[in-house]
């Protein structure tokens, strides 16, 4: 192999690794942004969840690809602080990757009527409240993440 040969060997090998490093440092701030996304929207949910008995603000429950259903959701307990619920928000958010869906359920039966209202009670509209937040909330997430 001749020396311009080589140089342009050593050149694409520096270009390719150069890619591969800058596609990876891509790849972990996409991530990043997406996991503090997540987790500050989910978070904001919980905090404007209506609080009575604390029965709905500690029911709700994350999950990657599938939603949470059966009986380990409806055990959700009593705490009027949702310390549960972000606690649950805070063990799964940081294994999503990229191309997978999140879900957040509200095991609660009731929690229709407490959003969308009846003819007793008005409407309170909290996950609306949390999803015209969601624009903010991602905003500062990327400032999050561009700051580290």
């Amino acid at each position: 192999m001749d020396l311009l040969h080589l140089a342009g060997a050593i050149m694409k090998n520096t270009f390719s690794s150069a890619i591969a490093k800058l596609t990876g440092k891509i790849r972990a701030k996409e991530e990043a942004f997406i996991r503090e996304f997540l987790t500050d929207l989910s978070v904001d949910l919980i905090h404007a969840t209506p609080v009575d008995t604390g029965r709905m603000i500690s029911a709700w429950w994350p999950s990657v690809d599938v939603p949470m259903e059966g009986p380990e959701v409806m055990m959700s307990g009593a705490d009027k602080s949702g310390a549960p619920s972000i606690a649950r928000v805070m063990a799964v958010t940081p294994t999503i990757a990229v191309g997978q869906s999140y879900f957040i359920t509200n095991s609660q039966p009731y929690r229709v009527y407490v959003n969308m209202g009846t003819a007793r009670f008005p409407p309170r509209m909290f996950t609306n409240r949390t999803a015209t937040r969601a624009s903010i909330l991602a905003s500062a997430a990327a400032a999050k993440v561009r700051k580290k």
